[in-house]
């Protein structure tokens, strides 16, 4: 049995080696290969290209790639017509992975949409046509199943898979220990995000931010910066030692849930981090900054009252969200300081604690990789002959 994965952008890889992993071991015997990154070639899957090393945000930054996206886009539809795997699976990725599902459609491969593009958020007529693209809508969020469902799309409801994997791997005490952490000092962990742009935009104000704050308390204050795979340490490296001067900064590797789980607060790029923060009921300021004229054009498109997860899924402002200019190290502050302690702090981390228990049940990955299974068993007629 061959299956074939495609994600190209740094989270997607990380939910591709999870379910890559799960799919192995129900099956060791099942063939992976397609697009990824570096964690998912360490899980088993063969890859033929990995699109996550230009992983980008914006419509602009994506256009002045749009050349290797179309080279990169025949490539895997050649190897997808040459293998004619029993499934595809498509990660994120959505622009990309849209056109590739309608190649697997067209030779009768079939496919199951994981992490599937956001129509809650723009574009709600992309739910309608994914649905005839592909078998199945493996929906990571409630709200977004019913929105597939509605469009007619076969769906599923998995729940989320950070359900699965959020969780320290040591408790308090190991964890100031194995970091070196002063106990005592207030914990503050900047998450800017794993893209270039990402880092670019948000860890300079995030310093400047931490520099203000420190200013304030009446306690040391440890800013932590947990370096996931896939995030640039030469750049942030490069941006501490710009704007970072006089803070007590550390840089940590690998050990990011451990990072969340003593922090105090955390000041985070809105994405995938903003869930993890909120699983582990960490009080937060989101932020984000794109370039000017991709946040002029998303503003046309885009149009939703929350950005951040945690504000999603509760269907209400729970955590500050700082995005474009509003995105200040003076706005972070005002925001952050209230959450250090008090009837704020608590306030938002009962919220957090719903957001958890909306999202349901763990046990998401192992739900996912078994649909795949199954889809891959049970495919029709062998276009191969």
């Amino acid at each position: 049995m061959k299956i074939m994965l495609v994600a190209g952008e740094p989270s997607g890889d990380l939910h591709g080696a999870r379910l890559a992993k799960a799919i192995l071991e129900q099956n060791p015997a099942v063939e992976l290969f397609g697009l990824g990154g570096p964690l998912m070639a360490e899980a088993g899957v063969r890859l033929i290209a990995d699109p996550t090393a230009v992983s980008l945000i914006g419509f602009v930054e994506v256009f002045q790639h749009v050349r290797y996206l179309l080279r990169l886009l025949k490539q895997a539809a050649h190897i997808l017509r040459l293998q004619r795997p029993d499934a595809v699976v498509f990660i994120d990725f959505p622009e990309f992975n849209m056109r590739l599902a309608k190649v697997a459609k067209g030779l009768g491969v079939p496919s199951l949409y994981y992490f599937s593009p956001s129509v809650w958020a723009w574009r709600r007529g992309r739910a309608k046509k994914l649905g005839k693209l592909v078998d199945m809508v493996a929906a990571v969020f409630p709200f977004e199943a019913d929105i597939y469902r509605r469009a007619g799309a076969e769906v599923i409801y998995l729940g989320h898979p950070l359900l699965d994997t959020v969780q320290p791997s040591m408790d308090e005490v190991e964890i100031h220990r194995f970091l070196n952490i002063v106990p005592e000092a207030m914990k503050i962990a900047l998450m800017p995000g794993s893209r270039r742009q990402e880092i670019k935009a948000h860890l300079p104000t995030m310093l400047e931010a931490g520099r203000l704050i420190q200013e304030q308390v009446q306690r040391p204050v440890q800013y932590l910066v947990p370096v996931a795979a896939g995030i640039d340490d030469e750049l942030i490296r490069e941006v501490i030692a710009q704007r970072g001067e006089g803070l007590n900064l550390r840089l940590v590797h690998g050990y990011q849930y451990d990072v969340l789980a003593v922090a105090d607060l955390v000041i985070v790029a809105c994405g995938t981090a903003t869930l993890e923060a909120a699983l582990l009921e960490v009080p937060m300021v989101t932020v984000y900054r794109l370039s000017k004229t991709t946040y002029r054009i998303a503003k046309l498109l885009v149009k939703v009252p929350h950005v951040a997860l945690p504000n999603v899924i509760a269907g209400r402002e729970i955590v500050p969200e700082l995005i474009q200019d509003e995105f200040t190290p003076e706005t972070v502050v005002r925001a952050a300081m209230p959450l250090l302690q008090g009837e704020a702090r608590e306030e938002q981390r009962k919220a957090l604690a719903q957001v958890k228990v909306t999202l349901g049940p763990p046990g998401a990955v192992a739900r996912c990789a078994a649909l795949v299974l199954k889809l891959a068993a049970e495919r029709g007629v062998d276009p191969r002959g």
